[in-house]
């Protein structure tokens, strides 16, 4: 009898060894061509940033007739780069299958490219590093630094080639700065510090992609092996239903289970549940848990989302552990989790309570990951549904509002879903209602408060404040109306009104014309709507209000992302109009030291919870945000001043301008009487003799 040689292995092993090794072929060619187009943009940055670079050494005194053989290299390197690029990548991209031997060129062409740009920058930070001019040498190694920083995106696909760049790139920068005439051993290090992180960054995004290439033509071969199987199994009949059932099933288990952590998606726990409908024995009802993690983003932001991902899977594992053996648990949606737990309809509310105090520890206990120890804790609403698919949709719905309100009031609780939430719920919904006619019905009012210099007896400015009274609801505080109309988009027609109205104030004497300015709150939403600079232009128009008067306040969320461009672009339309941009409520909320730099910003509101405070911490923050804005030449403004102690305070640590009750409450207008109360307390402050202009 006659076996098959164990050294072979069986056909089916042969196969798929084959269809590794042809994945990893198609992989490579993959990760080359991405590697050649993005060559392109790398030739182009190399050949931008030399011209700068060039351009500052010049500005600085640097002789022309030094730096043109400099300047044509790189032109020549670029062209010759160039023009391989474009050969070689119609040769990646042709129908004609590329030999080793040709890959290989095209693998040490691409090199040798990237070596001559490297060599062409270490002379280059050579030459600035001799420079006496401090902006010249920093601005080599700020260049050479952000080039090695783009790297790890754009040489992503290159590992070995990408490395070598990178490290080479920053070990030439902290080399020339330990051994230039002005040497900085400490900057040194940390380039080489920051090498490591960018080598970590490069490897990183490289397997990222590799796996995401790899992924894609498996799925392309798993396509293609499906079609092969279908021929087969027409040809073998026989077979058909039994393969196209353990098919069916395992694409069910794969839309049913969350392909991170295992356990059940979204669609996965309510087909659970459409499953048990009618099983579920009399009396019976479903806890519905809805857990949502704290404060999981400054993880994926801290560290990574590789550690995001394995915390998840940790408290999904610790979930199911806790969890009754009957229980369905799933990940809802991002760091949200959702638990079914059948119980007898009257112990639900109790085990709620217990299940909460149970599984918090478990969840919220040390974790290690990649030897880092780290803790993650939740919020979570609750609420209980009997066992028809729509009430159990309708309850985690309940329970995701319960968990919101958790979150809003400060996180780490828990809460069952209830009458007085839903009134809660009510009442915003009949707001959001009443908003829509607010300004046609004039049930608007503002309210004006003086801003005061710190460092000189006069009053700056007034901030406009809206206030709201409805006869079906009566007054509505702006910290309850202001988040609503947000969300429905009734802020614009709103902030229209205030802006209308409050340059018509400051034009009709209802403000003191001894105050040179007017500050009017603007929402991101504002902002960001269609022709907002034109329709600012025409209010200020139309009452013959120079821009130079009005203050534009935003608050922090101006610095998000997916609205900087516009916001950017905006905000200097108003600037250049002459109309000055605040930041309100700064340090309590999203903050990007570097995009102030960025964007044409006058002046920091320091929010009142830290001057009303004044803490040890408090008082280091407001220090803090001092010190940024005389870095960035920028005023500040500290809110919520209530005592002559807190003014002379932020007076001593450099604040530019006060605003609170101290100088003046709230009022419907500012003309005589409210001026000489806000001099007063200058008067106080500044302990001098302050004769109070007129304010007529």
């Amino acid at each position: 009898m006659s076996g098959q040689d164990p050294a072979i292995g069986s056909p089916e092993q042969s196969g798929r060894e084959r269809c590794d090794a042809d994945i990893d072929a198609r992989v490579s060619i993959g990760l080359l061509q991405i590697a050649y187009k993005n060559n392109l943009a790398n030739i182009g940055v190399n050949l931008i940033a030399g011209l700068g670079v060039i351009a500052i050494i010049i500005s600085y005194g640097g002789a022309i007739a030094e730096m043109v053989p400099w300047i044509a290299a790189l032109t020549a390197l670029t062209v010759i780069r160039a023009i391989a690029t474009a050969i070689d990548l119609r040769c990646l991209h042709g129908e004609e299958p590329l030999s080793p031997k040709r890959l290989r060129w095209m693998i040490a062409t691409y090199a040798l490219g990237l070596s001559l740009g490297w060599v062409l920058w270490t002379a280059l930070t050579y030459i600035a590093m001799q420079s006496d001019i401090v902006a010249v040498r920093f601005t080599a190694l700020i260049v050479i630094s952000a080039l090695a920083a783009g790297a790890t995106g754009i040489l992503a696909p290159v590992l070995t080639i990408g490395r070598a760049y990178i490290f080479m790139m920053l070990l030439q920068g902290s080399l020339q700065l330990a051994l230039s005439p002005e040497r900085d051993i400490v900057l040194a290090i940390l380039g080489i510090v920051f090498a490591i992180v960018m080598l970590v960054s490069h490897s990183n995004n490289h397997q990222v992609l590799r796996r995401s290439l790899r992924l894609q033509f498996e799925n392309s071969a798993l396509i293609g092996d499906l079609t092969d199987q279908r021929s087969k199994l027409e040809e073998l009949n026989s077979s058909l239903e039994e393969r196209v059932q353990r098919r069916t099933r395992e694409l069910k288990r794969l839309s049913e289970n969350d392909g991170l952590t295992g356990i059940y998606n979204r669609r996965g726990i309510l087909d659970w549940v459409d499953s048990r409908y009618g099983a579920v024995e009399e009396g019976h009802a479903y806890l519905c848990v809805f857990i949502d993690l704290d404060r999981f983003k400054q993880i994926n932001d801290g560290m990574d989302h590789a550690v995001g991902d394995r915390v998840l899977v940790e408290v999904a594992n610790r979930l199911r552990v806790a969890a009754p053996k009957d229980a369905a648990l799933c990940r809802w949606g991002g760091d949200e989790f959702v638990l079914l737990i059948e119980l007898p309809e009257e112990v639900c509310h109790e085990a709620g309570a217990e299940f909460i105090e149970a599984v918090r520890p478990q969840v919220e206990d040390t974790m290690s990951i990649d030897g880092r120890e780290l803790q993650v804790g939740f919020s979570a609403g609750m609420s209980i549904s009997g066992p028809s698919p729509d009430a159990v949709r309708e309850s985690i719905r309940s329970a995701d509002l319960a968990m919101a309100e958790i979150k809003r009031r400060g996180r780490g609780g828990a809460r069952y879903f209830s009458e007085e939430l839903f009134a809660e719920q009510k009442r915003n919904f009949l707001i959001a209602q009443r908003l829509k006619h607010a300004v046609s019905y004039r049930e608007f009012s503002l309210a004006f408060q003086p801003i005061v210099s710190a460092r000189a007896a006069q009053v700056d400015s007034c901030e406009v404040l809206l206030r709201w009274s409805t006869p079906s609801i009566g007054p509505v505080g702006p910290d309850e109306f202001i988040s609503i109309a947000e969300d429905t988009g009734d802020i614009v027609a709103i902030g229209e009104y205030v802006l209308d109205t409050a340059c018509a104030a400051m034009t009709s004497g209802i403000i003191s014309r001894a105050v040179p300015t007017v500050a009017v709150n603007v929402s991101l939403r504002q902002l960001v709507s269609q022709k907002f600079s034109s329709r600012v232009r025409s209010i200020l128009d139309s009452h013959g209000m120079p821009a130079s008067k009005l203050i534009l306040e935003v608050t922090e969320n101006i610095f998000e992302d997916r609205n900087r461009e516009v916001v950017a672009w905006v905000l200097h339309e108003l600037s250049d109009m002459g109309i000055a941009v605040h930041i309100d409520d700064f340090g309590t909320g999203y903050s990007s030291l570097s995009r102030l730099n960025e964007m044409p910003i006058a002046a920091l509101k320091i929010d009142k919870s830290f001057v009303q405070n004044m803490s040890k911490q408090e008082t280091a923050i407001i220090q803090g945000s001092v010190m940024i804005a005389d870095r960035f030449n920028i005023e500040t403004i500290a809110e919520g001043v209530e005592t002559l102690e807190q003014a002379r305070k932020l007076q001593a640590m450099g604040v530019t301008s006060l605003q609170g009750y101290f100088f003046g409450k709230p009022r419907p207008s500012f003309g005589a009487k409210e001026y000489s109360e806000a001099m007063s307390g200058l008067r106080l402050l500044h302990d001098s003799d302050i004769s109070v202009f007129d304010a007529r």
